[in-house]
């Protein structure tokens, strides 16, 4: 899997920038002009990302200066960021503007079962009544200070000054004083397996609040799904046929002679229809997409199709001796094995202090999380069919803005949605993997979706 930028972004003779030796300070140097991409290419290059398909599983790295982030180029960038409602942040310590990736239906398996997980807790009477108000779910954004922490040296993520976990137990030990995140569960679609062991480093050497991250590490097939795709390509047209837009079936049209004389044919019958005055149905070809359609194809989808079978294993972080390491052993969730294994919750884990018995725990029940990803696998193979028979026009319109300069064709970006993460600078190195939930910078970061009357650029910097 690459990592390396476009070949139109590259600049050979550019310095090394951003990426840290092993075991080096956690603070990257900030690049040099000649590797800063012009606004122009990188107003190009944020646009054609905001229009890649809404399953992309990629975020956006671009080394942009701090003088090219107040430049007209960028503001408007970002102010289509907002329209679509996107996060972006802008670290002014490295120079790297990030823009994030849109929610992925595999990352939010992980929340909702750890939603349905607290739900049976409160339901077994697992807590004590006095303990109950004190858990709560859900993502809660941690600073995690840098001082005296080093990095993995086999990772080239940079150390994060907050992070938002995929889902997480919280704990409110105290009457008006924070929450605070005791398990954090990070799961890796995008990211590679160091830097998912790097996220569980920080979070357990970091957070002195937090007890125990558990590595959930998916990997998809790709290839396989290839081949099955060349396979049933006959197949996978006529559901493209079916529930495809104008555009996808001009495309079919044009590779395929049956199906251009199937639209001629199509094309007679709907003008016969209309001097005889029967009333036209809505075409599926229309651009015009409603939740029936979304529902059919959700039904109508065969998973394989567009989802290479997946390997996922799952491993317990704690610290031990001061020393991130594995709870037990690694645990395989798919392929299913003949018996799982039971790993648990403690108490402890959640609650510093518990009014009941401290020797509680509550297993993680594998086979319930795998019958929960199996539900996402269909949920990502919709996506993926919606996005590629119903794709959008390559014409686009920005109303009375008029933002867009380029037209952009969304079969071109399919190298920007294979779950890995898209750095762009002006050096050829392998990129940065970045988590869609990492906020690397510090308090000067800029961050979230801003709405467009307060596109500020106030951001305190220091030199």
């Amino acid at each position: 899997m690459s990592l390396t930028p476009p070949d139109d972004l590259r600049h050979p003779d550019a310095p090394r920038c951003l990426f840290a030796s092993p075991q080096t300070p956690t603070t990257a140097r900030r690049a040099t002009p000649q590797s800063y991409p012009s606004p122009p290419r990188v107003f190009d290059r944020i646009t054609r990302f905001l229009h890649s398909p809404s399953v992309a599983e990629r975020d956006l790295a671009v080394q942009v200066s701090q003088s090219q982030y107040h430049s007209k180029e960028i503001t408007r960038a970002l102010k289509l960021c907002e329209l679509q409602r996107r996060r972006y942040s802008y670290n002014p310590a490295t120079c790297t503007l990030r823009l994030y990736s849109m929610v992925r239906p595999v990352h939010q398996s992980i929340a909702e079962f750890v939603s349905d997980m607290l739900v049976r807790i409160v339901r077994a009477d697992w807590l004590d009544r006095a303990e109950e108000p004190k858990v709560n779910i859900g993502q809660r954004r941690t600073k995690l200070p840098t001082a005296n922490y080093r990095r993995l040296g086999d990772t080239h993520k940079p150390p994060a000054w907050e992070k938002d976990p995929d889902a997480c137990f919280n704990c409110k030990e105290k009457p008006g004083f924070p929450t605070r995140t005791r398990v954090v569960f990070e799961l890796g679609f995008s990211e590679s397996y160091v830097d998912l062991v790097n996220d569980a480093h920080q979070w357990l050497l970091k957070s002195p609040h937090v007890q125990l991250v558990v590595l959930i590490k998916i990997t998809e097939d790709r290839a396989t799904c290839l081949r099955r795709k060349k396979a049933r390509k006959q197949q996978i047209n006529e559901f493209v046929w079916q529930f495809g837009n104008e555009q996808a079936r001009e495309r079919l049209k044009q590779s395929d002679p049956a199906f251009a004389a199937r639209g001629v044919a199509e094309k007679r019958a709907a003008e016969q229809s209309l001097r005889t005055g029967q009333k036209r149905n809505h075409p599926q070809d229309d651009d015009v997409s409603d939740m029936s359609l979304y529902e059919a194809v959700e039904a109508e989808v065969t998973i394989e199709d567009w989802v290479g079978p997946l390997d996922v294993f799952m491993e317990f972080w704690r610290l031990h001796n001061g020393k991130p390491e594995v709870d037990g052993s690694r645990m395989q969730i798919l392929p299913a094995t003949e018996s799982d294994a039971n790993p648990a919750i403690r108490i402890t884990d959640l609650i510093a202090s518990p009014i009941g018995p401290d020797d509680r725990q509550w297993p993680f029940d594998i086979a319930a999380y795998r019958t929960t990803l199996e539900g996402s696998q269909r949920e990502l193979a919709t996506w993926r069919a919606l996005d590629y028979c119903r794709p959008r026009k390559d014409k686009r319109e920005a109303g009375d803005d008029d933002l867009f300069k380029t037209e952009f064709n969304s079969d071109a970006e399919e190298d920007e949605t294979d779950g890995e993460t898209t750095p762009l600078s002006g050096d050829d190195l392998p990129g940065t993997p970045v988590s869609g939930d990492d906020l690397p910078g510090g308090d000067a970061i800029l961050e979230g979706t801003r709405r467009s009357k307060r596109l500020k650029r106030d951001v305190a910097l220091d030199e």
